[in-house]
């Protein structure tokens, strides 16, 4: 499927099913695939603001930023998802955001 077949049904099925944050995360995906990084950051943020608990979220917005050079911020959010993970004990979610924190740290 073409990236736009897939972002249109993406938009439909949000248009649908507005609360669900699964697909939130997969337009930020999907708009982060696209190169289209406001998009993408725009997805994020709600993730992050109305859904907390989804721990991934940290992880894969964290390593987004990382990517486009927005080390303050991807720290700050990666530190707010090893808090989250720490309150909810996923020690899966821990290890793999304390790893990307020290990547990054070593990056720079």
């Amino acid at each position: 499927m073409p990236p736009m077949d897939r972002l249109e049904n993406l938009l439909e099925m949000h248009a649908e099913s507005p609360d669900d944050a699964f697909l939130w995360f997969a337009l930020a995906k999907e708009y982060e695939k696209l190169g289209r990084e406001k998009e993408a950051e725009l997805w994020y943020e709600k993730l992050v603001e109305l859904a907390p608990d989804e721990i991934g979220t940290y992880y894969h917005y964290g390593k987004f930023l990382a990517a486009k050079g927005a080390h303050l911020r991807a720290g700050q959010i990666l530190h707010l998802g090893k808090a989250k993970a720490l309150k909810m004990r996923d020690q899966k979610a821990l290890s793999e955001l304390i790893q990307l924190i020290q990547e990054i740290e070593d990056d720079e």
